[in-house]
């Protein structure tokens, strides 16, 4: 298992990766997180497997010379592996919220609103665009006051 010092440098290095897409498929903003707020961990346990999740995620993209995650098996791999359990734990205990990109934001909106738009002729009822407002509220919320803090992660975040 790698020390955090080394962990957190070698994180911090992915932000030379060029082009800025291939930070993109491997999460860096969501790692670069994770490693950020790692110090608040309380629990040794969790700590423990955090640090061995961190550990082999940095050993995994290191590998890998060209840093080149973008065919789907790769980046969904790395999102399985180490992203998945990791961002349960902060989510749970660190008050961490998963970034969704505008377009699937308004996606999901519209689909939620299309489908009360079809009740409204059965219920007899004003419609309002509930499920988009709400979405756009999610992500403003994300947007900009989890993400300048650092509370953030999600896929290709």
């Amino acid at each position: 298992m790698t020390e955090y010092a080394e962990i957190k440098r070698a994180v911090r290095s992915f932000d030379a990766i060029r082009p800025e897409k291939l930070k993109q498929y491997i999460h860096y903003r969501s790692f670069r997180n994770f490693v950020t707020h790692f110090d608040e961990i309380r629990d040794d346990q969790t700590k423990s497997f955090v640090l061995e999740l961190l550990s082999d995620y940095v050993g995994e993209v290191r590998n890998k010379k060209d840093h080149d995650f973008s065919a789907p098996h790769d980046w969904k791999r790395l999102a399985k592996m180490y992203l998945m359990p990791l961002s349960r734990i902060y989510r749970k205990k660190y008050g961490y919220s998963t970034a969704i990109p505008l377009m699937w934001t308004l996606i999901v909106g519209l689909i939620g609103d299309g489908i009360l738009y079809v009740l409204q002729s059965l219920l007899a009822v004003q419609h309002v665009l509930f499920f988009t407002f709400g979405m756009l509220l999610y992500y403003c919320y994300t947007r900009f006051i989890k993400a300048p803090i650092g509370r953030v992660c999600g896929l290709k975040y």
